[in-house]
């Protein structure tokens, strides 16, 4: 039977690394990744799903709430066959405008090279939405759904240094740009901070390369920055430093006191979206040229918005 590149994705999904699940979803990231330092080990996933389970989960849910940290792969509804996979951690969020929010952030989403080109990857990331909204029932009032706010994050084409905008474009198949535009038609907006991943492990530097992006956010230009600060403690907390306290942590505690510092004043956090600029008459490529490149949080790719 042949395979519908639009129809709806069966998606699989575990908590635990001791999974075939894990076993399939972890195959294909290998196969999919490049950049050292943005790649974690297989250890290091365990690390991840063990913190869902037993005296770890009990306390990190006493002081960050719910949560819930999965991977999961995405299978062809017709054949079976694998179409690509994702990591995420996902926790209920307050509301925003009444509506009560999960937010999750998709730390790994790629699509299986043989599927690649065939209009996948739009498919795959409604699908983790949807599953993302639909995984604290219990937390919602009864009759109500959940929007779900997926975070990701996106290579930064402009603080990227030569070999590593290279190698992964080389690899990937994808040019840096060209990335941005595909999640950008996808509906992905910018988020207006200074952001940097804290150091996955002790032999990680912090990774200043990135882009923070929102999916989800609809036609809404500014998120409360409560709910993008407890949705980042949650993500550094737990992700990122596998439940090692944020405070003895400077990447992490930076941005969170500037995001507490803007909440305190009911603040928002912008949201940009790069469509207009990544379709602008000067093109971004020229623009890495003239402002130079490889700098990382000294040349941001959103400090050209307004170069």
């Amino acid at each position: 039977m042949s395979s519908t590149p639009n129809a709806p994705l069966i998606l699989e999904t575990t908590d635990t690394a001791d999974s075939p699940v894990f076993a399939d979803f972890f195959a294909g990231y290998e196969k999919a990744f490049v950049l050292p330092e943005e790649m974690e080990d297989e250890d290091g996933f365990r690390a991840c799903l063990d913190l869902n389970h037993g005296a770890a989960r009990q306390a990190l849910e006493a002081r960050y709430g719910l949560f819930r940290e999965i991977c999961l792969t995405a299978r062809d509804p017709d054949d079976g066959g694998l179409v690509g996979g994702a990591n995420l951690i996902a926790m209920p969020n307050g509301a925003l405008n009444g509506v009560p929010v999960i937010t999750a952030n998709l730390n790994y989403v790629y699509v299986d090279g043989a599927q690649r080109g065939k209009g996948r990857f739009r498919a795959l990331v409604h699908a983790i939405s949807d599953h993302v909204a639909g995984m604290f029932p219990q937390a919602l009032p009864e009759g109500t759904g959940a929007r779900p706010l997926v975070f990701i994050e996106q290579n930064d084409p402009i603080a990227m240094d030569d070999d590593a905008y290279e190698r992964d474009t080389r690899f990937t198949g994808m040019d840096q740009f060209d990335r941005l535009r595909v999640w950008s038609r996808a509906g992905a907006l910018m988020v207006d901070m200074d952001y940097v991943q804290p150091p996955l492990s002790p032999d990680h530097p912090p990774v200043d390369t990135l882009i923070l992006s929102v999916l989800g956010a609809g036609e809404a230009r500014a998120l409360p920055a409560r709910l993008v600060r407890d949705h980042l403690a949650r993500f550094f907390g737990i992700s990122v430093l596998k439940g090692q306290p944020l405070e003895r942590n400077e990447t992490a505690a930076r941005q969170l006191a500037e995001l507490d510092a803007l909440a305190w004043k009911d603040g928002a956090v912008r949201l940009i979206d790069l469509g207009p600029v990544l379709a602008s008459p000067e093109r971004p490529e020229a623009i890495r040229s003239r402002v130079g490149a490889g700098d990382g949080i000294g040349r941001r790719f959103r400090g050209t918005l307004t170069a």
